[in-house]
């Protein structure tokens, strides 16, 4: 009997045990349907030249530094230029990706069960998407409740 006792005892301090752990802000399935969604209105559009202005941030990393937009060209569904955002200074083409390369990282995000996964850090909204052609617009992810591992996603300036 004190062996039962104690191994009750002892699943109940596990399960207790974690009280800072940040709890699930986000139903994963909705945000993986929103998503599949989106990507597949982007595919009906069949867009494979266009350009737009990426913007990723540190959301949760009071000393890390802003991250550089970038104004990114596709042409033929590949990147052909970047640029630091609002000058004629080139970017690396590495550090730049296209709309089919952010559906992925959402994509593999959704599947690291991140613990939000909303359109802006003081949300519980679903990531924003274009209502017409589907790529995304904004995107707020935090994997786990650690500092520094939360990152911020904007597209703007779509042509």
């Amino acid at each position: 009997m004190n062996l039962r006792l104690l191994s009750v005892f002892l699943i109940f301090s596990i399960i207790s045990c974690d009280d800072n752990k940040k709890t699930s802000l986000t139903n994963i399935e909705d945000v993986q349907s929103v998503i599949l969604e989106n990507q597949n209105k982007w595919k009906q559009n069949s867009l494979i030249d266009y350009s737009f202005t990426y913007q990723r941030s540190p959301g949760d990393c009071p000393t890390a530094d802003e991250l550089p937009a970038l104004d990114i060209n596709v042409e033929d569904g590949v990147v052909v230029s970047a640029y630091y955002s609002g000058t004629s200074e080139i970017a690396d083409v590495e550090n730049a990706v296209t709309i089919n390369d952010i559906f992925s990282y959402q994509l593999g995000l959704v599947h690291g069960q991140a613990i939000q996964f909303s359109n802006n850090k003081n949300s519980s909204e679903l990531p924003t998407f274009d209502s017409n052609l589907g790529y995304p617009i904004s995107f707020f992810v935090d994997k786990s409740d650690n500092e520094c591992d939360a990152i911020f996603n904007r597209v703007s300036n779509f042509q």
